[in-house]
């Protein structure tokens, strides 16, 4: 876990401890696939991770923002399937939902100290955390 209940408590937070860690599975998993899952091999999880965590959890989670009428475009249950609204001028990222712009923003601007946590290259860097 990246950020514990406790940690985000103190830092303002409002959910409950079971809401808490349904949203922290949540939004380590996004982090870990803008990562590669990078952040797992450290050996500590820097300050920045936590913030993150924190940030997303506010902006996104807790206010409940994700999964509202105004940004759902579309459902499917052939097994889950959401489409989000999406106001990207561009052909080449129009399959990006405003949510996912959002949440990628946020990794690059909390983590931009790190490169080589959100590199996707072949070769890894080579500087330890």
């Amino acid at each position: 876990m990246y950020l514990s209940y406790t940690e985000y408590k103190e830092l303002g937070g409002t959910m409950n401890e079971a809401t808490f860690n349904k949203n922290e599975f949540e939004i380590e998993n996004k982090i870990d696939y803008l990562t590669n899952g990078r952040i797992k091999n450290l050996s500590q999880v820097p300050q920045a991770v936590k913030m993150l965590c924190f940030r997303l959890g506010k902006s996104f989670w807790e206010k409940v923002e994700i999964d509202a009428p105004n940004n759902l475009t579309s459902y499917s249950n052939g097994i889950e399937s959401f489409g989000y609204a999406n106001t990207t001028a561009s052909s080449q990222s129009s399959s990006i939902s405003v949510i996912d712009k959002q949440i990628n923003n946020l990794v690059a601007e909390y983590l931009w100290e790190y490169p080589e946590l959100l590199y996707r290259g072949r070769t890894q860097w080579k500087r330890k955390l």
